[in-house]
């Protein structure tokens, strides 16, 4: 197999402990788009060379500290991930990686290139209610709309169709770091989707999970779409 049909190497970073249900879906979802997926987390750290793309997964909030806020709604959080993760986000940018930041992941992109966070997004949507309980955060669906061309019009389209995605969060993105524009918005204008101003690099955030709706094509094109950007196949909307 020659270098440039190999599966690209994507690591694909979670905690140490528990998130496995999350890994394995994620985990799938990279080899059916034709990419090798390796655990990176705060224990298990390949070598950055390794690595040829990178997808920030979901999980617990990130510690409010790292955007100056004190902890007034964060549960559960994880500091050697943050850690980890924030490196891995600024060596991806740094270094042209193809980057997929998913819900945390998405977040976390916007923390480390200088934005902040709604640390309870009910507190600034008035409406928004978090989904609660297992079958309802999986099954649920909320509408959202991509509102700029890029990397994620690319794979959804534009205009004034609906995507119905799932809806696992109660933080949201609230200062926007300047490297970052807002894609995808939802019904409450609540930022859903972002990606890189600069559209030489695909590094992308999803607020929702797309690795949870296997069965659809579009949100698997997430998937494809950070593949083909190893390979230098994917191109954003002009």
């Amino acid at each position: 197999m020659t270098a440039a049909r190999r599966p690209p190497v994507v690591g694909v970073t979670g905690p140490d402990r528990r998130g496995w249900a999350l890994r394995r879906l994620t985990h799938f979802a990279v080899r059916r788009a034709g990419g090798r997926p390796i655990p990176v987390t705060p224990s298990h750290r390949p070598r950055l060379e390794h690595l040829d793309a990178l997808v920030v997964a979901g999980g617990a909030d990130i510690a409010p500290a790292l955007y100056g806020q004190s902890a007034v709604a964060a549960w559960n959080v994880d500091p050697p991930r943050d850690l980890l993760e924030a490196d891995l986000i600024r060596w991806a940018v740094a270094n042209r990686k193809p980057l997929l930041g998913i819900c945390r992941g998405m977040q976390l992109l916007n923390v480390v290139l200088g934005g902040t966070l709604h640390q309870n997004a009910a507190d600034a949507y008035p409406g928004f209610n978090p989904v609660a309980g297992t079958y309802s955060r999986l099954a649920a669906r909320r509408a959202v709309h991509v509102v700029r061309r890029g990397w994620v019009s690319a794979l959804l389209g534009t205009g004034r169709k609906t995507h119905l995605v799932n809806s696992l969060h109660h933080q949201s993105v609230a200062e926007l770091a300047p490297e970052l524009e807002a894609v995808a918005v939802d019904e409450y204008g609540m930022i859903q989707a972002v990606e890189l101003a600069r559209k030489d690099l695909f590094a992308v955030g999803v607020q929702w999970h797309p690795e949870l709706m296997p069965h659809s094509p579009v949100q698997m094109s997430f998937f494809r779409g950070l593949v083909a950007a190893c390979r230098g196949e994917a191109r954003p909307d002009a």
